[in-house]
């Protein structure tokens, strides 16, 4: 585990020769402006700032990640910041509910600029189409708790399985975007991904990771899987006395 962040977020900066190429590759293709323009077809309602939904580490695609990582390159402090509470949400995210790690202490985005498809879309989605996505989370949820107990003896509590964010009725958002333009501006970002994994940047089990997974695939060490499933063991095991 690299735990020297300042190190870290240097390298990431100045070494990295994976996003280095990967965003001047973005940058030659017009990557950027294009997802931007996706952006710009979801408009933002009144949210009361509560911080409620803020509870995942949401899917994002590998060009929303590098046009997060393009953004942070000229933060180094925040850069920083943020890895040392990815690297805290991932250790404890087996066994406890936890914050988004891109959250301030007020509840605030540290990269609301360039916050991934998931988040713009919160609040656009119907009652009923939220709790669809919640059950279909909820059945992943459980492939994965299986998963960890065939493989590592490790049970995840249910408070982590059934956790849900719940549909705010508070936002307010007079330009909804249609389930049409949802699907379609998915699968127009779903294209611009494919291109990195035919030139090599990432392969396909990097397919539908987080946002957390993402710094942690391509920036931590291998060994950090390991120690979370101790750390978690340990965890559990004193919750029990």
């Amino acid at each position: 585990m690299n735990t020297n962040k300042a190190a870290l977020a240097e390298y990431i900066i100045n070494e990295d020769e994976l996003m280095e190429d990967a965003i001047d590759f973005s940058n030659e293709n017009g990557d950027f402006n294009k997802l931007n323009n996706y952006y710009d077809n979801i408009s933002s309602g009144k949210c009361n700032g509560c911080g409620k939904c803020c509870y995942e580490s949401v899917q994002t695609n590998f060009i929303e990640f590098l046009n997060i990582i393009n953004f942070l390159k000229n933060d180094p402090s925040l850069l920083e910041d943020i890895l040392n509470q990815v690297e805290h949400y991932y250790m404890h995210d087996l066994f406890q509910n936890n914050t988004c790690p891109m959250l301030d202490n007020n509840n605030r985005c540290k990269i609301y600029s360039v916050r991934p498809l998931v988040c713009r879309l919160f609040g656009h989605y119907s009652q009923e189409d939220h709790e669809k996505n919640y059950l279909e989370t909820l059945e992943n949820n459980k492939v994965i708790k299986d998963y960890y107990i065939d493989n590592y003896d490790l049970d995840i509590p249910d408070e982590r399985l059934l956790k849900k964010v719940e549909h705010c009725s508070d936002y307010e958002n007079n330009m909804k975007v249609s389930t049409e333009l949802m699907t379609q501006i998915k699968d127009d970002i779903l294209m611009i991904d494919s291109k990195y994994f035919a030139e090599g940047f990432i392969d396909e089990n990097a397919y539908n990771m987080g946002l957390v997974e993402w710094f942690i695939y391509l920036f931590f060490d291998e060994s950090l899987a390991e120690k979370r499933i101790n750390f978690s063991k340990l965890k559990l095991s004193e919750n029990l006395k």
